[in-house]
């Protein structure tokens, strides 16, 4: 990863060349002309780890592994970019139910804040190959990489990442995902012995989707959990200190998707169909100060630009919770984070300028957007700006009653308790202290 940064000469003139220590590695150079400060971060995996031949050694040797499994649990959330998610639900409860329980997170770098009941391993060391071999419970909420192979005795729960609305797994059309991508994840389905829904819509899609046959437990997304606690007043107050929201300032949330035919030379094109300005100016002359809060999707990190002028780029902040909270409006399209909004009981309002084709050509939908939305569909910012200034509970309550009741009926504060519950009963953890 490679960050630049614009500094002041003075500063520059203190930086050392290497940063490296139990938390960070980093070189850091500077370009004179225009004193840009560049930090290119390194992977903390020794060298001979490292390399092409190294990690195919280590692979080899973690499919190999014959040692027995110790009772404790990994998790890992999007590849191990954040400690997020419902792996973070679970983790919590499952330390309350049991603290000596050893837990330990896939992470990407050192530099995130595991749980402090937790160890962080770094994904592709050492250390990570040989736990993923030799941990007996396994909590993920996407896929292990490809060389992933569950050892008998091992427990794989699959929280998945929202319900879904987009067509996903097995019926995606054919051309928008990779033969590879496809395959792996007939061999993750084939591994996961439980996968959690947050609703019947979900429990009823997942096993077709992904050709999942095992146990499907429907009692809630602990993911969810922290949106309707008792700290989720608090913990609004603090983020909107954290991101500078004054008080009285309407927070919206823009959270739009990626899209299956919008790719660039770095992976898939950040998604932007909002008109900021306008709809900043349209706010602040009718008296609602506003400040957008932009939330890309995770496939479109790599090749998000520089946030467009009064809008505050949260895509890479680690708990998208922490960022609902702190919001006072969703608007978003097709992504399955309205379906966990609608636990907060704030209005949610779509961005769709491309829906009929997005239905048609691009991805496809489960269900029936126009019938099923919590709020209105708006085809271009003008509109959105027009539906905002309506009053939102009166044109579209009981839409809205119906959509939460319907696909957040289980999202009361504890749902990770009872997910640690079911496992337990059923035996796939055993958590006696």
């Amino acid at each position: 990863m490679v960050a630049p940064v614009r500094a002041m000469p003075s500063f520059v003139e203190t930086l050392p060349a290497d940063l490296t220590g139990p938390q960070v590695n980093a070189l850091v150079t500077v370009t004179a002309k225009d004193a840009s400060v560049r930090v290119r971060f390194r992977s903390h995996i020794a060298v001979e780890h490292a390399s092409r031949y190294g990690q195919e050694q280590l692979i080899r040797e973690y499919k190999h592994s014959l040692i027995p499994l110790e009772e404790a649990v990994i998790f890992e959330s999007f590849a191990g970019t954040t400690i997020s998610d419902s792996p973070l639900g679970l983790s919590t409860a499952l330390h309350l139910e049991n603290p000596n329980l050893r837990q330990y997170w896939s992470v990407a770098c050192l530099t995130m804040s595991v749980p402090e009941w937790a160890t962080a391993v770094v994904r592709f060391s050492p250390e990570w190959y040989k736990k993923l071999g030799e941990i007996r419970y396994l909590v993920n909420n996407n896929n292990w990489p490809w060389f992933f192979t569950k050892r008998p005795g091992q427990t794989y729960v699959q929280t998945w990442h929202g319900t879904p609305l987009k067509r996903i797994g097995n019926d995606v059309p054919l051309g928008n995902l990779t033969l590879t991508y496809r395959r792996l994840m007939v061999r993750e389905a084939e591994a996961w012995d439980f996968l959690l829904a947050q609703n019947d819509h979900a429990a009823k899609t997942f096993p077709l989707a992904f050709g999942y046959s095992g146990d499907v437990l429907n009692i809630g997304y602990p993911r969810n959990d922290a949106l309707v606690g008792a700290n989720a007043h608090d913990t609004r107050e603090v983020i909107r200190r954290r991101l500078g929201i004054s008080d009285g300032v309407r927070a919206i949330l823009y959270a739009p998707t990626w899209r299956d035919n919008i790719v660039g030379a770095r992976g898939y094109g950040r998604i932007s169909f909002l008109d900021v300005e306008r709809l900043e100016t349209a706010a602040n002359a009718a008296g609602t100060p506003t400040i957008v809060l932009y939330r890309g999707h995770f496939n479109t990190l790599r090749s998000a630009g520089p946030a467009a002028s009064g809008v505050i780029d949260v895509s890479g902040y680690p708990d998208v919770n922490d960022v609902i909270l702190a919001s006072d409006v969703l608007v978003t399209d097709y992504s399955s984070i309205m379906f966990d909004y609608s636990a907060t009981g704030r209005p949610i309002y779509l961005l769709v300028p491309d829906v009929d084709l997005y239905s048609t050509k691009t991805r496809g939908f489960y269900l029936d957007i126009r019938a099923m939305a919590p709020g209105p569909l708006c085809a271009d910012t003008e509109e959105l700006i027009a539906r905002l200034a309506e009053p939102f509970w009166e044109t579209h309550g009981e839409r809205y009653s119906k959509f939460a009741a319907t696909y957040a009926p289980r999202d009361d504060g504890r749902a990770s308790q009872r997910v640690v519950a079911a496992l337990v009963r059923d035996g796939a953890f055993r958590v006696s202290q």
